[in-house]
């Protein structure tokens, strides 16, 4: 599933020595693994808009969508 291909895709950026993950998680749960192996290799983990709960990962990036439909709507009018 889509879960499992993104862990793959994780496991390549850290076999390619990223030094920072920025992860919209498909499936929180299913990162585990992942993140502990990138923990070991002191990778900065980022997730964005889906907690992760995970002792590694440093902040969540998240926005609200109702406000940035609000904002694009306000641009798009003037």
């Amino acid at each position: 599933g889509r879960a499992a291909e993104q862990a793959r895709a994780v496991e390549q950026l850290l076999q390619n020595g990223v030094n920072i993950l920025l992860i919209q998680p498909v499936d929180p749960d299913k990162l585990k693994s992942t993140l502990d192996a990138a923990t070991g290799q002191k990778t900065v983990i980022v997730a964005l808009e889906r907690e992760i709960a995970h002792p590694s990962v440093t902040s969540l990036v998240d926005f609200d969508q109702e406000m940035s439909g609000k904002l694009a709507a306000d641009y798009l009018r003037t």
